[in-house]
């Protein structure tokens, strides 16, 4: 989100000068906030700039030099690490260069491989692209899956991404989305995705999550996931979680949240990507986001889910000529001894009269 000068200053002007009265109306951090008030220069009314944002400010928008701000500003390197661990907390990522430190405003697939034990028998749900904060949010629909599963007995979810809409992801989005803001936004989405007790959910970020990452290093789903200790951040775009079972031998699951629009058939990317893997490097289930498309195919001993979508038919998705088929998955894989999955049972559960303006619950 951008913030002009003459904005600020009418609201410095309307709340006589009070910060965290013109943070909360606007809806950004107050990071942010102050970071644009160094910008324009406007920090004659503003509080003494703390350390973390004096660090902030420079690894966001250059290259951090320990031993330098050290000297300069009378700063204990210790606490000078401290700080840029506090704002890694924060859902940036801090990295270091040969010069220095700084944010890193590039997203890249992570690719973590994440290890859990089960028997032969693994039974979970699969939801994505819920897309909240969005007017075309299908929120009643996301709980009806989520209590599915726990009459199921289930206590395993997995999400590809897109939990939430993001921001100015194409032009119009704006107009698409009724909660603005990226603290507004997470707050939200904390708040109103479905809390089982006995469920946990495990999710990986997609292009609307990281939209706002692009320009400000912030994740969406990592910051959901410090608020909610029942969801599990498992990285951006990509994750591989490997479920071994009792003789040690494993299931691999990818989540995968693929970049551009789908394809004039339905299986063409989703074959391409499976066509791409190595004969050593496949997966036995792959648990594919972003084309709002439900299928299953087996190909190459890959079981192939498209996850569907809890979103109606937004305008843009309209002049792409895109309907999206809103619904989740329940998926039953049975294990062999040997590591194979030798029974994949899906069943997607289906919701075809979308609900407008479903933003409470």
């Amino acid at each position: 989100m951008s913030i002009t000068k003459d904005e600020m200053i009418k609201l410095l002007e309307l709340h006589n000068g009070n910060n965290k009265k013109c943070i909360e109306e606007i809806g950004v951090s107050e990071t942010t906030w102050f970071k644009y008030k160094r910008k324009f220069g406007l920090t004659k009314v503003s509080a003494p700039v703390s350390l973390k944002d004096k660090i902030f400010s420079i690894v966001s928008d250059g290259i951090l030099n320990v031993k330098k701000f050290s000297k300069e500003n009378n700063v204990s390197i210790e606490d000078i690490y401290l700080t840029i661990e506090d704002i890694e907390e924060d859902g940036f990522i801090v990295e270091k260069g040969l010069s220095g430190f700084y944010i890193n405003k590039a997203p890249s697939a992570d690719n973590l491989i994440h290890q859990y034990t089960c028997g032969n028998h693994i039974k979970f749900g699969y939801v994505t692209d819920v897309h909240l904060c969005s007017r075309f949010q299908q929120l009643t629909y996301l709980h009806a899956l989520y209590d599915i599963f726990e009459g199921d007995k289930i206590n395993l979810v997995m999400n590809s991404g897109d939990l939430g809409d993001g921001e100015d992801v194409y032009f119009g989005h704006k107009n698409e989305i009724f909660i603005h803001g990226v603290d507004a936004q997470v707050e939200y989405i904390a708040e109103k995705y479905p809390k089982r007790n006995k469920i946990k959910t495990k999710m990986i970020s997609g292009n609307h999550d990281l939209s706002v990452y692009k320009r400000a290093g912030c994740d969406i789903v990592k910051q959901v996931s410090k608020i909610r200790n029942d969801i599990e951040y498992l990285g951006m775009w990509s994750a591989y979680v490997d479920f071994n079972n009792n003789l040690g031998k494993k299931v691999r699951v990818q989540l995968l949240h693929p970049d551009k629009g789908g394809a004039y058939a339905l299986s063409y990317k989703a074959q391409k990507i499976v066509e791409g893997y190595s004969s050593d490097n496949k997966p036995n289930v792959l648990l594919l986001g972003h084309w709002h498309t439900s299928l299953y195919f087996f190909r190459r001993n890959v079981h192939v889910i498209q996850g569907g979508a809890l979103q109606s038919q937004t305008p843009y998705l309209l002049r792409k000529g895109i309907e999206p088929e809103i619904g989740g998955w329940i998926i039953d894989l049975h294990i062999s001894d040997d590591g194979s999955v030798n029974r994949c049972n899906q069943e997607f559960i289906s919701f075809f009269n979308p609900i407008y303006r479903d933003y409470g619950y």
